[in-house]
């Protein structure tokens, strides 16, 4: 064999090798990439933000005076005819709802802000009770004149009413505007379902690729044991 032939034949035995390198190793970066692209279809996740009910209230309050305000969340069937809203009864707004039912890629979280407005600058005491107990222990607030100030915001993580406690604290009377409303925020995974399937089908080649090395591995055994045996 010439030293050209033997050039030709080194050539071609590299880009063979190559070949079978990238033949083994191009798979697996697929199988990578899939992996990836199906986490993030898993994990992606789309947002919506309602107000379904607000209103407000203005309460008249005398100098150490203490005044509650009850708002009930209501989760309930309603027959076909009726839809949910709001009421008053026995002394607290009632916000209805269809029940919650939260899944693996749909879930829903509800907030309840309460903010008010006074005539007048004034220092308040205010605490908040839900369901569950305490929310938020007895503090004070100052709110200036005319100015509008968020004072809780808790998250309804169960039905029932939610109490705010407000107590002035001075010689004056002061007039409050009380703000409330329910802010829904609507969670969905709209591609979950097509991220586990993409999670499957890349692994799937490896499972299959680690099966054939050991079904190889076994006939080159046995294909070795054979060769012994016919030795003897």
């Amino acid at each position: 064999m010439s030293r050209t032939e033997k050039t030709a034949f080194s050539s071609t035995g590299k880009w063979r090798k190559l070949g079978r390198t990238v033949y083994a190793v191009v798979p697996f970066v697929v199988v990578g990439m899939l992996i990836v692209f199906s986490g993030h279809l898993i994990v992606f996740t789309m947002e919506d933000t309602f107000v379904p009910y607000e209103g407000e209230d203005v309460v008249a309050m005398l100098p150490s005076q203490t005044y509650g305000y009850n708002v009930t969340i209501s989760y309930m069937e309603f027959p076909p005819n009726q839809a949910p809203g709001t009421l008053r009864e026995n002394g607290s707004i009632v916000a209805q709802f269809y029940p919650i039912r939260d899944t693996v890629t749909s879930w829903t979280r509800m907030w309840l802000p309460i903010s008010i407005r006074v005539n007048e600058t004034a220092y308040l005491n205010r605490s908040l009770a839900g369901p569950q107990g305490i929310l938020e222990d007895w503090s004070i607030i100052h709110i200036a004149h005319g100015t509008t100030l968020g004072i809780v915001d808790p998250e309804v993580s169960q039905g029932g009413t939610y109490r705010l406690f407000l107590q002035t604290m001075g010689s004056v009377d002061v007039q409050l505007k009380i703000s409330w409303s329910t802010v829904v925020h609507y969670y969905k995974k709209p591609y979950f379902y097509y991220g586990v399937l993409g999670l499957v089908v890349a692994l799937l080649y490896p499972s299959m690729f680690l099966i054939r090395q050991v079904e190889a591995r076994q006939q080159n055994r046995r294909a070795l044991s054979i060769l012994h045996s016919a030795s003897l």
